[in-house]
């Protein structure tokens, strides 16, 4: 039977649209070689948009995202006309806030030693998730700033996290362990410092171990966790983390898989929908030059075609994915010698492969 799902697509800015088209050539690779339908709508909102129209995102297209949508593909946001970013903020921000995307993962895994810059790397050496709070430990929060520009100036920014939010999260990490079949989670936390707020996270995931005997937890300053994550990453499997920690996680996270072009996001309500993310920047310098690595987008559609349940596609991407590595065609910021373009004809060559193997 067919298979249909309906994907809202926001290309971004100086790069995003040409990374976004190397995805869609996946899309329509899976529609041609596989029961699959995914039925695109692509949204005009960037820089461009809000520049012409002073709007940056509207609410009526976020409802219409929630009533009529399976996930939602989103390019990087960014462009020197608008230094502030705050159109950026208002998208990504409306769409996490009022879709309730409170759940976040980011996935590290180096796919092949080449990959990675740690000495006596094996293929295998790094899997694990990056499981993220998503709403209340990176909006911004009450606060405010006081005799501005003066040498008396005084900046305040407060933070808040509820029990409800909070229990929602940890539930949902475990829950997302268990699924995935991984054994280890570890929360990470800065109680020493963070003591009200980390002492939530921390009761709270402890009162979390009991229900789930069969996942081995454990609690880790962020300090130690990250010496050990840069010096045995094999020992993660499930990291969980507020989004403050979870932004320099991340960061050696990528370094462990050698590609700032690897990064994504993927922000969810189990129960409504979720929104994929490319995470690096929008690089306008480099945009049409053919140089941007879309391998974090193809990451992130992976992920996507998980949380709509065609995991069958997401199996076949990934494996085209593994020959792209393995073979090392891949762009000049990971020692490559072919373009985007270039990269995007060869993964769905590889990807036509592998779907008429798997018919």
């Amino acid at each position: 039977m067919l298979k249909s799902r309906k994907i809202a697509v926001i290309a971004g800015d100086g790069i995003g649209p040409e990374i976004i088209r190397q995805v869609v050539k996946i899309f329509e690779v899976l529609k041609n070689y596989s029961q699959i339908n995914l039925a695109i709508t692509h949204a005009p909102y960037s820089a461009e948009y809000y520049l012409n129209t002073k709007v940056a995102i509207p609410d009526e297209y976020i409802a219409e995202l929630e009533k009529n949508y399976d996930a939602i593909l989103i390019g990087p946001f960014g462009d020197p006309r608008l230094p502030d970013g705050r159109y950026a903020r208002e998208i990504i921000w409306g769409i996490r806030n009022k879709l309730d995307l409170f759940f976040g993962y980011q996935r590290v895994k180096v796919y092949d030693s080449w990959m990675s810059p740690l000495k006596n790397t094996q293929e295998g050496l790094a899997d694990f998730y990056i499981i993220r709070e998503n709403l209340e430990s990176i909006n911004p929060k009450p606060g405010g700033s006081y005799y501005r520009d003066t040498n008396k100036e005084i900046a305040i920014q407060s933070s808040i996290y509820t029990r409800q939010n909070i229990d929602r999260f940890i539930q949902q990490a475990f829950e997302f362990a268990g699924k995935r079949n991984y054994k280890k989670i570890v929360l990470a936390h800065k109680n020493t410092l963070m003591t009200n707020l980390h002492e939530l996270l921390l009761k709270i995931f402890q009162e979390k171990i009991t229900a789930f005997p069969e996942i081995n937890a454990d609690v880790m300053n962020i300090d130690a966790l990250l010496f050990e994550l840069l010096s045995d990453p094999a020992k993660f499997e499930i990291i969980v983390a507020p989004g403050d920690l979870a932004d320099s996680i991340y960061t050696a996270g990528l370094f462990l898989q050698g590609s700032y072009g690897m990064a994504h996001i993927c922000e969810i309500n189990p129960v409504k929908i979720g929104a994929f993310r490319i995470a690096q920047g929008s690089a306008v310098k480099i945009a049409g030059h053919n140089r941007a690595n879309p391998l974090g987008a193809f990451i992130a559609t992976i992920e996507m075609l998980k949380f709509i349940e065609l995991d069958e596609a997401a199996e076949a991407v990934e494996r085209a994915l593994i020959q792209i590595l393995q073979k090392h065609l891949v762009t000049i910021d990971m020692g490559g010698l072919i373009g985007t373009e270039e990269l995007g004809n060869y993964f769905c060559e590889f990807l036509k492969e592998q779907l008429s193997i798997s018919r």
